[in-house]
């Protein structure tokens, strides 16, 4: 099911975050990158892609990062925000 792998992902970031451990972030943006290629559409998914770029810290994955960002705000599909919500990359 979709939203179990996107929760799987948003888990694995921020494990990968807190940890600052590049091979779980890896990880995550890899399934990201998966959920995003099937749904092109899903705001939510392009956010947390961007995010999980961002959080990767390198500067192509935070050009990635905002890429992610805008196509997610072009999509004009809003998605429910939670805690695991984080402001836009800039």
């Amino acid at each position: 099911m979709t939203r179990d792998r996107l929760a799987e992902a948003i888990r694995l970031r921020e494990e990968g975050r807190a940890k600052q451990d590049q091979v779980i972030l890896q990880e995550a943006r890899t399934l990201l990158l998966e959920l995003a290629a099937a749904y092109p559409d899903d705001a939510e998914i392009l956010f947390q892609t961007g995010v999980a770029h961002d959080n990767s810290g390198c500067v192509l994955q935070v050009e990635n990062a905002q890429l992610c960002s805008q196509n997610c705000l072009s999509t004009c599909q809003p998605f429910e925000t939670t805690k695991e919500s984080y402001p836009l990359p800039v």
